[in-house]
């Protein structure tokens, strides 16, 4: 564990809760404006407001203690509860305010910012905070939560922080379960669940009316998979959950580069093409560091005239390496796929030897990559909401209209292969509608999974590069710049040469994210029980839960109210004033043993908001760490 895990001010800690809003009055997330005039024309003014997010929680915790196992029985595997207002109380850890929330008090006056009794000699408590947790076990937090004054777009997030092993008991190194869950911990070990974000997403459907793209609390798609912070004796919970997808890696100018499309690497050497299309292929030596206001320089190492074997050009639009080849597979605008044999990579003397493979659709072709899993190309045109999917021989296995965080179809500019996520593909692709984004989708159906904005005027082709930076990046051509900007993604989430990169075995990780399991719901009438009528957000895997909650700003929550009616557009806003609940709830099966002994989880949970006014859902994007303090010593935090 690391000091940074704790180095945390009351507001950050608050964050943690979910009361992002004092954030974002600060930044002007909040504001709206009121205008107000007489005839005379004189003392008009425009009034700031606010959108502030108090919280509250009411924790449980079930260990079968006397106590509590008086008013429930377990029968056929299931949990019966005989009394439930007995049971609650009896399993009743901790909330505020103490006793609740009464009738007739306003949550926006009653609710936390951050309540003294969270800090720990100047640290933040965890809320929850369990040790000895043991098969058959369960908790549950309920977050009460109210905009205070403004209606708001709402995302729940969070973070896992550790997945300890800590040691093994001998019974523990006996079991034969041991070690062979899938971690999904701290790190690399994140790396096969990495953005799983499907379930997430919302589905747009048509109203009773026919409209389109209304979103309701009654349409919307629950299922995710996220992050979290607690000990439970096994974990722990506090902090602040700032995702760091979307964030600029870097940027790197490519001297001798001025108009393309195409980049590509092999896990060592970048490659371009100057001009939509190009018979010279450029290749660059990536270097670290740079930003959108001042790049750093890539080395020129050679170029290569790309050609046949007879000698004649061949004139290329962009690339993507096959690592079991050993080539660039390469796409020209008139609807040719070719395999290319590089040779060295640093001698300029030496040609790049084309070879055709298959026709393809033409125009300009500004997305190409290679899938090493079933051996397949996917290829776009510049700006067309089509993906074409082949097999290497130029078979045509299938075609995908992916959708954005609207649920539109997209003006397609560039492709990534991305890993599986619960056993699905995945793609990265950039949008070229609207402003430049790139987004995650299922490579089965092209449904939404997560995106981030780009600061490039226009986007291009994409390429996985998980060797350059501290953690795995995506990078993008912009088509009239001579710069690549290189992007932040989860660890391990996009292929090089269309295979994942081997990982060293993980030392000291633990199976118990993988062994809790979560639900997610909304609590709509705060009661901290799962009604049948309720609707499930996410159920899984812990590890599952933070990898979704993990993503972007987390996982979108539709609200009680359609976003026309808070002045936005895109999914349901809540409303301002009125309290609101969130159900999270734990528990460890019966059928997990000796393998879990003494491991332990560390999380964090929080909430982000944006106002729902003149917004439209899709998120402006958590701050991280390092811009949530320069925020801070601007406003004088």
């Amino acid at each position: 564990m690391t000091d940074d895990a704790y180095n945390l001010s009351r507001r950050k800690a608050l964050a943690a809760l979910g009361a992002i809003g004092a954030a974002s009055a600060g930044t002007g997330l909040g504001t709206s404006a009121f205008f107000s005039d007489q005839e005379t024309f004189e003392n008009n003014r425009l009034v700031a407001g606010t959108l502030d997010m108090k919280v509250s929680w009411a924790e449980h915790y079930s260990d079968w203690s006397e106590d509590e196992a008086q008013y429930a029985h377990m029968e056929g595997g299931e949990l019966v509860i005989d009394d439930l207002d007995g049971f609650m109380a009896a399993t009743l850890q901790e909330q505020y305010p103490p006793g609740g929330l009464g009738p007739n008090e306003d949550p926006c006056d009653v609710l936390a910012d951050v309540p003294e009794d969270l800090d720990l000699g100047g640290q933040p408590r965890p809320l929850i905070d369990i040790e000895d947790v043991k098969p058959g076990d369960f908790g549950e937090v309920t977050f009460d939560f109210a905009l205070c004054d403004n209606p708001g777009y709402l995302w729940m997030n969070g973070e896992l922080l550790e997945n300890a092993e800590n040691g093994l008991t001998e019974p523990e190194a006996d079991d034969p379960d041991e070690g062979d869950v899938m971690n999904a911990g701290f790190g690399a070990g994140l790396a096969g669940l990495v953005g799983s974000l499907a379930a997430s997403r919302l589905d747009t459907e048509p109203d009773a009316d026919g409209d389109d793209g209304i979103v309701t609390r009654k349409n919307a798609l629950r299922t995710a998979t996220g992050a979290g912070f607690a000990t439970l004796g096994v974990g722990a919970f506090a902090g602040s959950a700032a995702a760091a997808e979307g964030d600029v890696l870097g940027a790197a100018d490519l001297p001798g580069h001025s108009v393309g499309v195409g980049i590509g690497f092999d896990g060592t050497y970048v490659y371009t093409l100057d001009g939509l299309q190009s018979s010279t292929l450029q290749v660059y030596t990536p270097t670290p560091g740079g930003s959108e206001a001042s790049p750093v320089t890539a080395t020129l190492v050679a170029e290569k005239n790309i050609v046949t074997g007879g000698g004649s050009p061949v004139f290329i639009s962009t690339v993507d390496w096959d690592q079991g080849r050993e080539r660039l597979w390469a796409a020209d605008n008139g609807g040719g796929a070719h395999l290319i044999d590089v040779g060295d990579p640093t001698d300029g003397s030496e040609d790049a030897i084309a070879e055709f493979q298959f026709s393809a659709p033409s125009g300009l072709i500004d997305g190409l990559a290679y899938d090493g899993n079933g051996d397949t190309i996917w290829w776009s045109q510049d700006v067309q909401p089509t993906l074409y999917h082949f097999e290497a021989d130029g078979t045509q296995i299938e075609t995908i209209t992916p959708t954005d965080q609207n649920g539109n179809p997209m003006g397609i500019s560039g492709v990534a292969t991305g890993v599986d996520v619960n056993g699905r593909p995945t793609l990265y692709v950039g949008n070229h509608t609207g402003a430049e984004r790139i987004i995650r989708i299922y490579a089965d159906d092209g449904t939404y999974i997560s995106d981030f904005e780009t600061p490039q005027g226009r986007i291009e082709d994409l390429a996985c590069d998980p060797n350059t930076y501290d953690t795995t990046a995506l990078l993008t051509m912009d088509a009239f710049d001579d710069t690549y900007f290189a992007f932040e993604i989860p660890e391990g989430s996009c292929l090089v040469g269309g295979v994942e990169e081997p990982q060293p075995p993980e030392e000291g990780i633990g199976e118990l994210a993988d062994a809790l399991q979560v639900t997610i719901w909304y609590d709509d009438d705060c009661d901290n029980i799962l009604d049948d009528t309720e609707e499930v957000v996410f159920e899984g895997s812990l590890a599952d839960a933070m990898v979704q909650l993990g993503t972007g700003n987390g996982i979108p929550l539709a609200g009680d109210i359609d976003a026309a009616q808070g002045g936005g557009t895109g999914r349901n806003c809540y409303s301002a004033t009125q309290r609101h609940c969130i159900g999270f709830r734990w528990d460890l099966p019966v059928d997990h043993a000796n393998e879990i002994q003494s491991d332990s989880v560390r999380f964090d949970l929080g909430f982000y908001t944006e106002q729902c006014r003149h917004n439209d859902g899709s998120g402006m994007g958590v701050l991280n760490e390092e811009e949530l303090e320069e925020e801070e010593e601007e406003n004088g935090a």
